[in-house]
């Protein structure tokens, strides 16, 4: 769906063994750009920041390793559900920080944040997810991507929010889903009662999925790329409300022309 709205797609590659990692590269407005599939959660997603570091730095040909000479802008575009009231099904969530229920990014330490994502960090360990989980994280998005979303999906005039997200090692116990006879170290209601009173600097938590915390971590963190990710909400778990399928691709055909836009004005500042 995403190559449909480039100018031209001149390479595809899937691997057959491997098929959720999906690669298109072409131009968008006469910019250069691609767009990979990854697949479901953070180990997937892990061999993709990898796999996209060796891409971007390494030379195959005199097998060494080099930085980078100009920025890298990196989207994660996708879909989330959201436990809050007033955040309407089919908004954009646009991610400040990810909450890391995960434990994927503590493997790749960072030796200094800010004293933000300090106090988030020590806000999450309060919760009851920081104590079933001492080994979660917080990583953020690039300011830079955070302010080009926010501004090209007002400039569509569609909803978007703002906020924090939270990353989940798995679909059901990390977020309270017990299925039959199977026990959680929390219930659906707790879960939703934790993120409806979690708040910290004026930032809620407007969405949760299952990728984006090791990826702030790994190519925005560790390597400084310009890294960021918008989500379309596709239900409320609070109210049990589910978008239609109809509703769902009018907004994320919408939400495709945004992230390339962003992508868009990035490569050019």
């Amino acid at each position: 769906d995403i190559a449909t709205h480039f100018d031209e797609v001149y390479f595809t590659h899937t691997n057959k063994d491997r098929p959720e990692f999906y690669i298109t590269c072409g131009t968008y407005k006469g910019v250069p750009v691609g767009a990979l599939s990854v697949g479901i959660g953070t180990p997937s997603m892990e061999i993709a920041c990898n796999e996209l570091h060796a891409l971007f730095e390494y030379d195959h040909t005199r097998d060494v390793w080099h930085t980078p000479e100009k920025p890298i802008n990196i989207i994660r575009l996708g879909t989330a559900g959201t436990s809050l009231r007033d955040i309407p099904l089919g908004a954009y969530a646009i991610t400040q920080y990810s909450l890391g229920l995960d434990n994927a990014g503590v493997y790749y330490p960072v030796a200094h944040q800010s004293e933000e994502s300090f106090q988030l960090l020590q806000a999450l360990r309060t919760t009851s997810f920081g104590a079933v989980n001492p080994a979660l994280y917080v990583a953020p998005a690039h300011a830079m991507v955070v302010d080009a979303l926010q501004r090209v999906a007002g400039e569509q005039g569609a909803k978007a929010v703002k906020g924090l997200t939270t990353t989940s090692p798995g679909f059901f116990a990390a977020e309270g889903r017990q299925v039959g006879r199977l026990t959680t170290a929390f219930t659906l209601e707790e879960f939703i009662k934790e993120v409806e009173k979690f708040s910290c600097h004026g930032m809620r938590i407007v969405s949760h999925e299952m990728e984006t915390s090791i990826l702030f971590r790994i190519l925005y963190e560790q390597l400084g790329y310009r890294v960021g990710a918008l989500c379309v909400i596709l239900d409320n778990v609070r109210s049990n409300e589910v978008i239609s399928k109809e509703e769902y691709r009018k907004r994320m055909d919408g939400a495709i022309i945004t992230v390339l836009s962003a992508i868009t004005q990035l490569s050019k500042e």
